[in-house]
């Protein structure tokens, strides 16, 4: 950023008094008295010097956390590890992997600034190339920080491809808000949105072009589940029956202590739908879950020594002892 240091400028409207001369009289006259000039100081304006300064956009309306026990306003420093594809043209979505991504509303890829952003999980976000975009790095925006990848994304011309997806399972066929549904097939490489009843808003994680998962959102009702891309849709021939969540029950964890990164695996009971975790002081951690008996839980950075919470869309349970950060 450029500076550039002015002096003080003149008060403007400051008077400064000019002293009139002595005025002699004549004998028996009464000299007449002369008012003193009043003179009026300059008004000096400093020149306007315009430094370019870039600075991440100002997002007027953050996003409100949908899930119990994330504060407002606190967003972590996004970190971008690797993303796929490294090329294609408008329309097509960008998987980005890293860390700090719940809270993201905004990417720029080359010049286009209005990039569309779905925050998969904490450590997966999926951005599509706008219209007008051109060959430069992706940068993730939350309402306070920013990161861009390291390489550039190439845009190229033509239409994204997009296949007909084809759906041949999916499990669990039930489960509450937050459940993560794994559907099985093809063609779903490029799908970036999912319907569960009348909820039309779920997340989706594509896996591979054989697997995608779909997190049952607030709002869901008991029906198919449709998956889009931007040209198709498929919905699955049954439906999936949404249930009311849990109070979850905690038994054991282990590990009991580990660095940043140490996936901790809890066991328990009512672990179906529960979506955020926190470590200690880190209200961030990933969260996968195995079974409705045991699940998952990613040491995120930030978290500091103490007990891991679990939470669905309802309830949160706690650990008994702290989990140990080395």
């Amino acid at each position: 950023m450029l500076k550039k240091h002015w002096g003080a400028p003149p008060v403007i409207g400051a008077t400064t008094p000019v002293t009139a001369p002595p005025v002699a009289a004549a004998p028996g006259v009464t000299a007449p008295v002369v008012p003193a000039p009043v003179a009026t100081a300059p008004v000096v304006t400093p020149p306007v010097v315009s430094a370019p300064i870039v600075t991440p956009p100002v997002v007027s309306a953050p996003p409100s956390p949908t899930t119990p026990g994330v504060p407002a306003g606190s967003y972590a420093q996004p970190g971008i590890m690797s993303f796929a594809p490294g090329s294609g043209p408008a329309g097509t979505v960008v998987t980005l992997y890293g860390s700090g991504f719940t809270g993201l509303n905004l990417a720029w890829i080359g010049a286009a600034h209005n990039g569309t952003v779905k925050v998969v999980s904490d450590t997966q976000v999926q951005v599509t190339v706008p219209v007008g975009a051109t060959t430069g790095a992706i940068g993730i925006f939350n309402p306070t920080r920013t990161a861009f990848t390291a390489n550039a994304f190439t845009v190229t011309t033509g239409a994204a491809a997009t296949a007909q997806q084809v759906v041949q399972s999916f499990s669990p066929a039930s489960g509450p808000i937050g459940t993560v549904v794994t559907i099985n097939g093809s063609g779903f490489t490029g799908s970036n949105l999912a319907w569960i009843g009348a909820a039309r808003g779920a997340a989706v994680k594509v896996i591979s072009d054989k697997q995608v998962q779909v997190t049952v959102p607030a709002g869901a009702t008991t029906g198919a589940i449709g998956v889009f891309n931007p040209a198709h849709a498929v919905f699955t021939a049954t439906v999936f029956s949404v249930t009311t969540a849990q109070q979850q029950g905690i038994q054991n964890f282990s590990p009991t202590s580990g660095p940043v990164g140490t996936v901790v695996t809890v066991n328990g009971t009512g672990f179906a739908g529960t979506n955020v975790a926190w470590a200690g002081a880190a209200h961030n951690a990933g969260v996968k879950v195995l079974s409705d008996k045991q699940l998952q839980v990613t040491i995120p950075t930030g978290a500091t020594t103490g007990a891991i919470g679990i939470f669905n869309s309802k309830f949160a349970a706690f650990t008994a002892s702290a989990f140990q950060v080395r």
